[in-house]
């Protein structure tokens, strides 16, 4: 085809040149074309009949750059040393050594020729997109002219000829598939486990019988480069996800893999159960060499439909462009708990919550029944340095869903003034971290509700461990005396319930902490 088009080419280019006036008979040569177009050269010849008067110069007739001297009066079979498509051009030259007809003036042109000894094989590519190719069967697609018979099929052999002398990797025959609206031919071939990767050449040879031309044959003279790469990428894992709550409540809504590819291609993900069926396939879709990717999973199968608590496997593959693959397994664990926001409340007794004290020489902290604990400040001298009584108390609280997760916090003290008191108030507080917070001051009445926090979270501690706590902190002094019977802790705070389903109850008080009560001034009313 290339040979085709360059003929095609010289022959315009020639006319172009042509135009320019030159020496020529009056009255013209008289020029007769055999009426034949498409012809084997080899088994048939193509004569051309000229009558030319007076006519000065030589005629010379060329075909593919090169000339044959043509009789000015009389017949002259036309030389074909190049197969190809085009016409004959007959010229008027100054000499028969004249070797560029752009020194001559067009005097005929034959109808366009179709003129084949010989089948011209060219390799056009390789398929998909000319890349590369791994082991195993591929595709490219060729340019054969004149065109094959329907059903004609092709040997081809993959050669290194990266070494001498070169070697066959491979070889074998195909049928050849006319590709429509291109003029090309679409071949098979197939490459060697275990090759090396690298650039190879494809050869291919044509072989048929034609009703115009004959028997005809041809290899490609140069072969088609094909790219061999044999080396599967690979993926590198960053992150993954080991559980999805497919419920939509923007809380692990969704289970990632987090990855990126040694090189580019096409990936995909398919989701597995344990009898590893596919319930979930996404892709394929293209990623790039080094970038970060990822895939996701939300939980949900065909129709829509929540997939089933248990186990899975998600299955992460890439293919390169030549066709290899790679892939990687990570579990995951579909949970169908949902995210709510819940409030916890327990009521505790004042013995029960205690965690440390801070009694003065002068006053007295006494415990009695049903836990209630009496705060007497002077109970046995007036001395005001020695006058407080302090308490810090606690109580273990269910951990959040998030370090952040705690809403609101309040505790409410149930108690009261002591008979014999002379003042009858008390100090209540929060403790967080060691600072003393939110300060509320009780007189008399039964029950006394202490500062609603909101976002409480730095109020409990270890609130990312196994077992997180609030701790609280009451006294008084100056010769308040106090019964403190409970305090009720209220937090409200993000946590994965199942529907339908209670949380659990979270006891117990925390051990002795390093937190001690807070000076004397912080209870002072």
């Amino acid at each position: 085809m290339r040979r085709a088009l360059l003929l095609l080419t010289g022959l315009s280019t020639l006319l172009g040149v042509l135009a320019a006036p030159g020496p020529a008979s009056a009255a013209g040569p008289v020029v007769s074309w055999p009426a034949i177009t498409a012809f084997n050269p080899a088994q048939t010849s193509y004569d051309v009949t000229v009558t030319d008067g007076e006519g000065e110069g030589v005629l010379l007739a060329w075909w593919a750059g090169t000339p044959t001297p043509v009789a000015t009066s009389g017949t002259t079979e036309i030389e074909f040393s190049t197969p190809g498509t085009g016409p004959v051009l007959l010229t008027r030259c100054p000499s028969a050594e004249t070797t560029w007809e752009g020194y001559c003036t067009p005097v005929s042109e034959s109808p366009v020729l179709q003129v084949y000894d010989r089948f011209l094989v060219d390799g056009f590519d390789v398929l998909p997109d000319n890349g590369p190719v791994a082991a195993g069967p591929a595709k490219a697609r060729i340019a054969v002219n004149p065109a094959p018979p329907a059903g004609t099929t092709a040997t081809w052999s993959l050669v290194d000829d990266a070494v001498t002398p070169a070697r066959t990797l491979s070889s074998g025959s195909t049928a050849l598939v006319p590709e429509a609206g291109t003029g090309l031919l679409r071949t098979s071939f197939t490459v060697p486990a275990g090759v090396r990767p690298g650039r190879y050449q494809l050869l291919i040879t044509v072989v048929a019988d034609t009703e115009a031309f004959g028997h005809l044959e041809g290899t490609s003279v140069v072969g088609l480069t094909v790219l061999v790469d044999t080396v599967a990428p690979t993926l590198r894992v960053h992150s993954s996800s080991d559980v999805v709550y497919p419920y939509r409540d923007r809380y692990g809504d969704q289970a990632v893999i987090d990855f990126s590819a040694s090189e580019s291609g096409t990936r995909t993900l398919e989701v597995l159960d344990s009898r590893k069926r596919v319930i979930h396939r996404s892709g394929p879709a293209e990623v790039w060499d080094g970038q970060r990717e990822s895939v996701r999973w939300n939980g949900y199968v065909a129709g829509g439909r929540m997939a089933p608590e248990g186990s899975y496997t998600m299955r992460l593959s890439l293919v390169d462009p030549a066709g290899n693959t790679t892939s990687t397994t990570r579990p995951v664990r579909v949970s169908h708990l949902q995210r709510k926001v819940v409030t916890y409340r327990r009521t505790v007794s004042a013995s029960a919550s205690l965690v440390n004290k801070s009694v003065g020489r002068c006053s007295t902290l006494a415990r009695k029944s049903r836990g209630a604990l009496l705060f007497a400040s002077q109970a046995r001298c007036r001395d005001e340095a020695q006058s407080v009584v302090a308490t810090n108390h606690g109580i273990y609280v269910p951990r959040a869903l998030t370090a952040n997760g705690y809403r609101s916090l309040r505790i409410t003290l149930r108690g009261g003034a002591a008979s014999a008191a002379r003042d009858d108030y008390l100090v209540m507080g929060y403790l967080r971290g060691k600072r003393f917070m939110n300060r509320r001051e009780f007189h008399g009445g039964s029950v006394h509700r202490g500062s609603r926090v909101t976002s409480p979270s730095r109020y409990v501690f270890d609130r990312t461990k196994d077992k997180p706590y609030v701790l609280w902190s009451t006294g008084l002094t100056s010769g308040s005396r106090y019964l403190v019977r409970s305090f009720t802790v209220e937090l409200t705070y993000e946590t994965l319930v199942r529907p339908g389903r209670k949380k659990r109850v979270v006891a117990g008080t925390p051990q002795q902490t390093s937190v001690s009560p807070r000076a004397a001034s912080s209870y002072s009313s």
